[in-house]
């Protein structure tokens, strides 16, 4: 498979910084398409365009050729850019993002005070119990 990529695109793909954090793959029509999280932003996204995974990966292929704008967001780490790239994917809800069907969550762990001998839980769910 033989894809022309926007010079545009990379033009801009030669710009992006080499720092932690989430990079929007757009459409024409400003919206998006992926939302990914990276430690070093341009490695990444650089990622996208070596053509050899295109065979391997016909889905990559499609959102590449609709591919119209990246916009990024840096962030002071990855694992804030790992809650930003969680929250951005519920808010815009790109289409070539995996879909968490069973609303599974980042894990979370719980403290409660109010007993004698508190213990450390790992949970899903946030819960209103004041721990």
């Amino acid at each position: 498979m033989t894809l022309k990529i926007k010079k545009e695109i990379i033009e801009l793909a030669k710009n992006i910084p080499e720092l932690p954090g989430v990079y929007i793959f757009k459409d024409s029509k400003d919206r998006a398409l992926y939302i990914g999280k990276a430690k070093n932003l341009k490695n990444r996204v650089k990622q996208y365009f070596q053509e050899a995974q295109y065979i391997e990966r016909p889905k990559l292929y499609s959102m590449i050729k609709q591919l119209n704008k990246i916009d990024w967001i840096i962030t002071d780490n990855e694992v804030e850019a790992l809650f930003l790239e969680n929250s951005l994917i519920k808010k815009e809800k790109p289409p070539f993002n995996v879909r968490l069907k069973d609303d599974k969550n980042y894990p979370l762990i719980r403290i409660d005070l109010n007993e004698t001998f508190p213990k450390i839980e790992l949970v899903r769910k946030k819960l209103n119990d004041s721990a």
